[in-house]
């Protein structure tokens, strides 16, 4: 750091004030968090789900700050839009039915698999949604979305 002429300097302990911008966008993205978890009465144990889904949201809604721009459109100016995955926005912890390929099931089977919708892929255009009965996590784009019912409401069947 010495050579590019930075200067480390490092905070107070226990005291987040000094830490500003960074310290305001990790409670914004704590509040989303919070918010996604509670509105779709989802456990704590899809917080870390529940940090990249809001961090993707985060990073694709306009700001005043960028004029309007979002932070998605700044940072990735000089990369063509048809290499960046850039999906529509769904509601956290709906109910998704992923399709299931051939491949992925028997012929009598269901053609669809009740999920969980989790978030977004982060290196394919697709949405993460995860099956809790068998613990598979699925990364597809082939989802019929149901954003007004909660995979985890009082009431619905699991």
């Amino acid at each position: 750091m010495n050579s590019y002429g930075i200067i480390h300097q490092t905070t107070c302990p226990y005291t987040p004030q000094q830490n500003g911008v960074a310290e305001c966008k990790n409670c914004h993205l704590l509040e989303v968090v919070r918010a996604s978890l509670f509105e779709a009465h989802m456990p704590t144990s899809y917080c870390g789900e529940a940090v990249t889904a809001g961090a993707y949201i985060i990073n694709h809604v306009p700001s005043s700050s960028l004029q309007f721009q979002t932070l998605f459109e700044v940072l990735h100016r000089i990369v063509s839009a048809l290499t960046m995955p850039n999906l529509s926005s769904k509601v956290f912890g709906c109910v998704a039915f992923v399709h299931l390929h051939k491949g992925w099931r028997t012929k009598l089977e269901p053609q669809a698999l009740r999920c969980v919708f989790v978030g977004y892929a982060l290196h394919q255009k697709g949405y993460r949604c995860y099956h809790p009965p068998s613990r598979k996590l699925y990364v597809t784009f082939d989802v019929v979305f149901h954003e007004t019912t909660m995979y985890y409401s009082t009431g619905s069947p699991q």
